[in-house]
């Protein structure tokens, strides 16, 4: 028997350039967030930056307004693609629609050492 499959993803990295309002087809407002995840291979310096676009519904979205470039999160949600024209091409784009964001650190993580 197949396992049911669940469309769950889950993030972890550092906030890009600054959010921006958009709204989704009902006209409901939302946040988009870009959130990078740089991969390194091994002890060697090639390293891959990877962008994703991360889409708050308008509830989420007031809870993320003390977030800030840099930031490391954990984003939680389900993976949807839109269709959209892009230099009058149809391209395909794949997107998180967040169901929460979590703030891990800030710019620079520091550790505690204890007492």
């Amino acid at each position: 028997m197949i396992p049911s499959v669940s469309n769950r993803v889950t993030l972890i990295g550092r906030l890009g350039d600054p959010e921006y309002f958009g709204k989704d087809p009902q006209g409901a407002r939302r946040l988009h967030l870009g959130v990078a995840r740089t991969i390194r291979k091994g002890g060697r310096r090639e390293e891959r930056v990877y962008w994703f676009t991360i889409i708050c519904g308008s509830a989420l979205a007031k809870s993320c307004r003390r977030l800030a470039m840099g930031d490391l999160v954990a984003v939680a949600g389900a993976l949807r693609t839109e269709v959209r024209l892009d230099r009058g091409e149809c391209c395909r784009f794949v997107e998180v629609e967040a169901s929460s964001v979590e703030i891990l650190g800030g710019k620079t993580l520091r550790r505690h050492s204890p007492s």
